[in-house]
């Protein structure tokens, strides 16, 4: 028996590469993928949109600063003096 040469083992291993099944490349995947970045970038550009457009207006400034105040008064009464013994008294 003779050996087959290298060029007729080459072109029988280009066969059955070409024979061979090749996995489904993820291609739903991929675009599913695509399609909620688009949408995120979409509703983060959006948000972004009408936060300014209503900050702009000066009464919205104000409710903006009013609130900024409440939360900066909430946080500070958690550190008034007292607060832990009145939270140990509550939790009893």
């Amino acid at each position: 028996m003779t050996t087959p040469s290298p060029v007729c083992r080459r072109a029988a291993a280009d066969v059955a590469d070409r024979t061979a099944p090749k996995p489904p490349a993820p291609t739903v995947l991929k675009v599913l993928l695509w399609v909620g970045l688009a949408l995120l970038l979409l509703a983060i550009v959006l948000m972004g949109t009408c936060t300014y457009c209503v900050m702009n207006n000066p009464e919205a400034r104000k409710l903006g600063a009013l609130v900024g105040e409440s939360v900066r008064a909430g946080l500070a009464s958690t550190r008034a003096p007292g607060t832990d013994e009145l939270r140990a008294v509550r939790l009893r």
